[in-house]
């Protein structure tokens, strides 16, 4: 493309493209930003791919049009505008001339006649222009200088594209749409014709005045409908041309592509919620560098040590070689405590390639255990056993970590870092424990804005200091020449490093207040800090497993699922592919014809879901069989099979990653393995658990707070029932069902106790009567009548949860016990599905974040009484609302006398909290 190309971009196409691919998306405050997100997208894509140097945005001005008057129903039937998508258009004609895009609109006319004008008028003067739509009535200006271009499909459409699409010329287009007319814009054309009959005529009669001319020679009733309609086929022809006469001058200049204002840019996609906009677009490089060092001697060593004891507090970071903390070696740490200031320690930068184990290229023999744990074992500081040549200019890493002991594992010094938590891991595995830990910034990030994707350094130095960092991949390089951070050249490294140290040293500058401000410090320095160091012991210490079991159990799911493949087989009447919902699909519901098929929305085939299956389940013993098989393979496949490759060669155990800043609700999470979704339903899943296994001589107590969910309930709202029944430890389902069903407990039946324990947590995530009459299976009026009764007796409770989404109305966010703020962006949305879904969140959140800050608090309170009794047991598992221990055979009693008596008292509540405590040789033995 040469520099005289000109870019006319369709907007309204555009925006009603981007609306519709994108659902659901709000900014922090609860504005809708699908449509807008899309179409920056969109035109960020069209910049990057073609460089325009000449290019417009143009839009619709309005409805009315000289279409509209020249006939009334023009674009009639089109729904009217959603209000989610009206309030983004402001908005998005904000951005474009953010991006300092030319706009062209005009009254009267549409973004097409315009688009026709400058397209005629450019490729005129021998310019080549390229419209940038989706539209195919844009078809029709096509020229040899002219093209379409379609961004979201990949496509340009030239001359050969249009006679393909249509059948004919891009000057026969307009006869086209003008006999078979256009739905989308309440175009009638000729009743009966449609786009394939109008081609075949256009092609035959060569345009549509000679057809209408002779339109006796076609016979029966499409050549009577063409006599009969020829005004309506001229007037439509009319309708759909575009007028390339728009009182509209411009010229190539003033259309010449121009720099994007950065800093309204910057300024938008903070206020919309698009951090990952900022970080590609709008992040440049504002932190000095001018005090950055590095250190390579004994006597700067050691003044960095004294400068750190007398700051009193300072952000520390390491650089290693891997980010799994069992395998990661030091290559370097990084200290600042001064604004734009920050230092550099190199330790294991090496010459030419890794060595291939870690065992052997470790450098920490002569530090020793000062947590009492055993440091991993790590061959020679040189790395003269392995070839491994280090890059001079480093002081070796054992000396460096013996003068840093005293500093990091000092109390009263204060340490900030970036998800420090991984540090405190690699430290403890050189025996070295890190004390003083008392602000990590990704965690404070999480606290001000839990409903943020994501809470990487780099994103919060861009949004927050207005700051591009140096990637890791700048530092590293990318695919197959991507170095390990050892191998890379010490002064590039400690550039990138220092800069690390000296955004997480400024970051808790500014989150240290905002914290403060929003009431989170307490929750930040008494829950979230204590619970990241126990956090970081449970996964270096990890899980063993029974590897042996899950491979037994492994073969046995593959007997099972290949019975019950035959089996279905043999029901279906012929062998498909069982992973196959298209093909299953096709057997169900065409072949066997079951009747509660449904189509998938927007796609062919049936649907063949869990839920539809589980309907069809009651009357049809395939689909049963068929949800065995999918619940078997999922067993399989993410457990008995994946959990063996996940035991570390190190420590012969499992390790999990417990990730505090992923919920929006503040519950943790757990990944690489997900020890959170074993399921305990089933007979399979259950034997899952038994691969969980003690120590020889020791046993695995569990600790499960009971009913949690409805005793916070109880408590927040003081709910008189609910708070009178957990005081006098009654079966709070059993008293439910009395209620609803107006008899004496003892008349209770275990379905009409099932049905009450429904009921009670329905009402929690806010569970209407056609989804508890669904859940039940009961009428929809049984459903009316159950919740009606309940909230009678359950005033207290209800009211409360009606006041959680007038808070969320009011203020954009909820509270839990512990005043963990957290935000429902969609409360105000136009959306009413979108808006029903934030409210029962709104619902749902105080209470499920407040059982999060329960069993955190418990897990500190434990912990910290573990550790002042001297014990050897330890947490190994934090999962939903159950602890899980190791604990020596000599401790059981103490432990479970002492785990109870921490977890009820976890956080003060005017209801009891009750631990189910049991034991055994495995997790199943003892759930």
């Amino acid at each position: 493309m040469n520099k005289d190309t000109l870019y006319l971009i369709d907007g309204s196409s555009y925006i009603y493209r981007a609306y519709f691919a994108i659902r659901h998306l709000s900014s922090p405050s609860g504005h809708p930003t699908n449509a807008i997100y899309g179409f920056v997208q969109m035109l960020l894509k069209l910049l990057k791919d073609y460089s325009p140097h000449h290019v417009a945005m143009v839009f619709d001005a309005g409805k009315i049009t000289f279409r509209t008057e020249m006939y009334s129903d023009y674009k009639a039937n089109r729904a009217t505008m959603p209000d989610d998508l009206s309030v983004q258009m402001g908005p998005i004609r904000e951005v474009v001339r953010a991006f300092n895009i030319p706009t062209l609109e005009l009254e009267g006319y549409e973004a097409d006649d315009i688009i026709g004008k400058l397209a005629a008028k450019f490729a005129k003067n021998g310019g080549r222009v390229v419209v940038v739509t989706g539209d195919k009535d844009l078809m029709q200006i096509v020229t040899d200088k002219v093209t379409l271009l379609d961004t979201m499909k990949g496509k340009e459409s030239g001359i050969a594209e249009v006679i393909e699409r249509f059948g004919v010329p891009p000057e026969r287009v307009t006869d086209i749409l003008g006999l078979a007319g256009d739905a989308s814009d309440n175009i009638p054309g000729v009743p009966g014709i449609g786009e394939k009959t109008a081609t075949k005529l256009i092609q035959q009669f060569g345009s549509l005045d000679q057809l209408l001319e002779r339109c006796g020679e076609v016979k029966g009733k499409v050549g009577e409908k063409l006599c009969a309609f020829q005004e309506q086929a001229l007037l439509s022809r009319r309708l759909a041309t575009i007028n390339c006469d728009v009182p509209i001058e411009i010229t190539l200049e003033d259309l010449a592509a121009r720099e994007p204002d950065q800093e309204t840019l910057n300024n938008f996609f903070k206020k919309y919620g698009f951090t990952s906009l900022i970080k590609e677009l709008t992040g440049r490089s504002t932190l000095s560098t001018e005090n950055y060092r590095t250190i390579t001697t004994e006597a700067e060593l050691d003044e960095l040590v004294r400068e750190l004891e007398q700051a009193g507090e300072f952000a520390l970071d390491l650089e290693t070689t891997s980010l799994e903390p069992r395998q990661a070696i030091i290559v370097g740490l990084s200290f600042s405590h001064t604004e734009h200031a920050a230092c550099y320690i190199p330790v294991w930068h090496i010459s030419g390639p890794l060595p291939p184990k870690r065992e052997l290229c470790g450098c920490f023999t002569a530090i020793p255990a000062a947590n009492g744990t055993t440091p991993l074992p790590l061959a020679d500081p040189q790395g003269n056993n392995t070839g491994t040549v280090l890059q001079p200019g480093q002081l070796p890493c054992a000396l460096v970590l013996k003068r840093l002991v005293p500093l990091l594992e000092n109390p009263d010094l204060r340490k900030v870092g970036q998800n420090i938590k991984f540090d405190m891991q690699v430290l403890a595995n050189c025996g070295i424990d890190l004390k003083g830990v008392s602000f990590d910034t990704m965690l404070a990030s999480y606290l001000l804005n839990p409903a943020r994707q994501g809470h990487g350094l780099e994103a919060l130095s861009i949004e927050h200091l207005g700051h591009k960092m140096i990637s890791y991949s700048d530092a590293t390089g990318t695919g197959k020449e991507q170095k390990n951070f050892a191998q890379v050249e010490i002064e590039d490294a400690s550039r990138y490093a220092c800069e690390d140290a000296d955004a997480t040293w400024l970051l808790r500058q500014k989150f240290g207040p905002l914290l403060k401000e929003h009431g989170l410090e307490p929750l930040f320095q008494n829950l979230e800090i204590p619970l990241m160091s126990i956090l970081g012991a449970m996964e270096n210490h990890g899980v063993l497993l029974d590897v042996q079991l899950l491979d037994r159990l492994s073969a046995e799911f593959a007997l099972r699922l290949a019975e019950l493949e035959n089996n279905v087989y043999a029901l279906a009447g012929a062998p498909f592919n069982l992973n196959s919902p298209k093909q299953m699909g096709e057997v169900l519901f065409e072949r066997m014809g079951l009747k509660t098929g449904k189509k998938n929305k927007g796609k062919t085939g049936w649907s063949t879901d869990n839920e539809v299956l589980t309907a069809l389940a009651e009357e049809h013993e395939i689909a049963r069989l068929i949800l065995e098989y999918r619940g078997i393979c999922k067993l399989k496949s993410t457990y008995s099979d994946s959990l063996p490759r996940l035991v570390s060669p190190i420590t012969g155990r499992v390790h999990t990653s417990y990730n505090q800043t992923v919920t929006n609700t503040g519950r943790l999470s757990s990944s690489d393995p997900n020890l959170q979704n074993i399921p305990i339903r089933s007979n399979e899943g259950r034997l899952i658990r038994h691969a969980f296994i003690a120590p020889p001589g020791q046993v695995i107590l569990s600790a499960d707070y009971s009913q949690i969910e409805l005793r916070v309930l109880a408590h927040l709202s003081g709910d008189q029932v609910f708070c009178h029944a957990f005081a006098n430890d009654e079966d709070i389902h059993t008293r439910t069902a009395a209620e609803v069903f107006g008899l004496f407990p003892e008349m209770i039946t275990p379905d009409m106790r099932r049905q009450a324990k429904t009921i009670n947590f329905g009402i929690i995530y806010g569970q209407g009567s056609f989804s508890l009459a669904k859940q039940l299976g009961i009428a929809r009026k049984t459903a009316e009548e159950f919740i009606s009764t309940y909230k009678q007796r359950h005033a207290g409770a209800v009211d409360f949860l009606e006041a959680c989404v007038r808070q969320a109305e009011q203020t954009g966010y909820v509270t839990t016990i512990l005043n963990r703020r957290l935000p429902i962006p969609d409360i105000s949305s136009s959306n009413g599905n979108v808006r029903a879904f934030a409210q029962r969140n709104a619902i749902n959140y105080p209470i499920q974040g407040s059982a999060a800050d329960i069993i955190k608090s418990a897990m500190i309170r434990v912990d910290g009484r573990i550790r002042k009794e001297g014990l050897a047991s330890r947490l190994i598992m934090q999962v939903h609302d159950e602890l899980v221990f190791e604990v020596p055979e000599e401790e059981l009693l103490r432990m479970e006398v002492l785990v109870e008596e921490e977890m009820s008292q976890a956080v003060e509540m005017r209801v009891p909290l009750k631990v189910d405590i049991s034991h055994g040789a495995n997790w199943s033995e003892a759930h």
